[in-house]
Order: C-alpha cells, then sequence, then structure tokens
C-alpha cells in the first residue's frame, strides 16, 4: 500500500464537521459527548490517482492530524499549525499533501 492510499477512509468515532469550504475540505473532531481528542483536516469526497499504484482513490482523504497528547507535548507549536492549516480552508488556498494530490486551486 502506498503512502497515498494509507491516507484515505480511515475509520474514526461518530465526528462533527467543524468547519466546511466550498471544495469539501473540512475540519473534524469527535462528536459530542464524545471528548475532543483530536482534530483533522480531511477532503470529503475527494478523488485522486494513486501515483505509485495507479489506482484511483476515492472517499475521504485526511490531509492532516494532531492528537491531544501532541497538543500536550507542544501547545503551542501545534495550535500555530492547527490555525495556519484552518486559515488555508477559509481562504481556500491550494493543499498540497506529501503523495502529491491537489486537494483544490
Amino acid at each position: 500500500m502506498s503512502q497515498a492510499a494509507e491516507n484515505w477512509n480511515l475509520e474514526y468515532p461518530p465526528e462533527s464537521v467543524i468547519l466546511r469550504n466550498k471544495h469539501g475540505v473540512e475540519v473534524r473532531t469527535r462528536a459530542f459527548p464524545g471528548e475532543c481528542d483530536y482534530l483533522r483536516i480531511v477532503i470529503a469526497d475527494a478523488e485522486a490517482e494513486d501515483k505509485v499504484t495507479g489506482k484511483t482513490l476515492t472517499g475521504v482523504c485526511e490531509i492532516v492530524y494532531w492528537d491531544s497528547d501532541e497538543w500536550k507535548e507542544d501547545p503551542k507549536g501545534v495550535m500555530g499549525a492547527v490555525m495556519g492549516a484552518i486559515k488555508r480552508v477559509v481562504e481556500n488556498d491550494s493543499f498540497e499533501v506529501e503523495f502529491g494530490y491537489k486537494a483544490f486551486e
């Protein structure tokens, strides 16, 4: 399995979408009454070609993820990264992830 495929359709408990832009990029966390122990940014209903395998990937693509252990270890660094990522979602800037999938322009 390529690294690209590892970021697709991951299993999570029920989630709340905190923010969604017109390109389907969402900020998600665990749904209430669960604890907010992680935050992730995904592309909902995404489709892209895996450049390693040539297969078409569809579904939810996770772009970034932070958990509460990371917040404890480096709260300022993590919050800076979270705010920067959310700013990009709100401003509809380009999200380029390491396996070369361009989420939107």
